[in-house]
């Protein structure tokens, strides 16, 4: 009994200060300094602070762009303010700070996404309605003249290429004789009839039986803005036979059919006195005296 007693005194007295000696887990944590805590957030704050300046920054500016496109728009014949160039982009003025120019009415974008996705291309600027005119009243002028020579109105239709100093005209000379009354037969007197009656047919000569059709190249000249020299040569064909009459019954028979060539030479001066009208005048060696009005599309 005094054995075991000494043994658990023993045991006792090995067993306290190894204890005693040990150490929570508590204590085995690394202490936190509270300086480092304290200069972390302020340096998330500086961050934080940073990225919403410049923010403000880009919508300000957004701002001022808007008020100065409102102007402009506002102020005819002024030259058109330059789109800015992308934030982030070489030559911006905000430097390359990874934050895209947006249009207006769009949203801010996240700062964190990369600028290249997001860049979008400005707008180009509209068009003026003037302008607008100005290209569609350039794709050709169509125009309608009537020429007097000899007392006989003569017509013609032409039209002249947009942007291109070549044009062409299609016209008619109504020259044409007219002929006795009778019926007209498309051949000549038969042989039997000319045995039989020799004095009853009378010759009236070649005669035209159709007007002179033809067309035209004409080149034009700007001399103003608004007025073109044209100058132009063509070809007009007309139809001829050889008309017999019968003296006894008054039919009419062609002979001898053939086709009349002749070549024309134009000139003359356009003159545009709106957006849609044209007016011009001229000479042409067949047509006679012209006058003509045209429409420029």
């Amino acid at each position: 009994m005094r054995h075991i007693r000494i043994l658990l005194l023993g045991t006792i007295t090995f067993v306290t200060p190894a204890l005693s000696s040990a150490k929570t887990p508590e204590k085995l944590q690394p202490q936190v300094n509270s300086s480092s805590l304290i200069s972390l957030k302020q340096s998330d704050a500086d961050k934080q602070r940073a990225a919403e300046r410049t923010l403000r920054e880009a919508e300000s500016s957004r701002q001022d762009q808007l008020r100065l496109n409102q102007n402009q728009n506002n102020s005819p014949g002024l030259t058109p303010f330059a789109t800015p160039t992308p934030y982030g982009a070489p030559g911006s003025q905000f430097g390359n700070q990874g934050y895209p120019y947006q249009p207006p009415g769009a949203s801010i974008q996240n700062p964190a996404t990369p600028p290249d996705s997001r860049t979008e291309a400005a707008p180009d600027r509209q068009p003026k309605q003037s302008e607008l005119n100005s290209k569609r009243r350039d794709q050709g002028t169509a125009s309608v003249s009537l020429g007097f020579k000899n007392g006989i109105i003569n017509p013609s239709i032409g039209y002249r290429f947009g942007g291109s100093p070549i044009g062409i005209e299609l016209g008619a000379v109504l020259n044409q004789d007219s002929l006795p009354g009778g019926r007209l037969n498309d051949f000549s007197v038969p042989n039997n009839l000319l045995q039989q009656f020799p004095n009853g047919f009378n010759s009236l000569g070649r005669k035209s039986l159709s007007p002179q059709i033809g067309a035209d190249v004409l080149g034009y000249f700007n001399v103003a803005p608004n007025i073109s020299l044209y100058g132009g040569i063509g070809l007009y064909v007309q139809s001829q036979s050889i008309i017999t009459r019968s003296n006894i019954t008054n039919e009419l028979y062609k002979d001898a059919s053939s086709t009349d060539v002749n070549v024309a030479a134009s000139g003359g001066v356009d003159v545009r006195i709106s957006e849609s009208l044209q007016l011009g005048g001229g000479y042409h060696s067949l047509r006679g005296i012209t006058a003509k009005v045209g429409y420029n599309f």
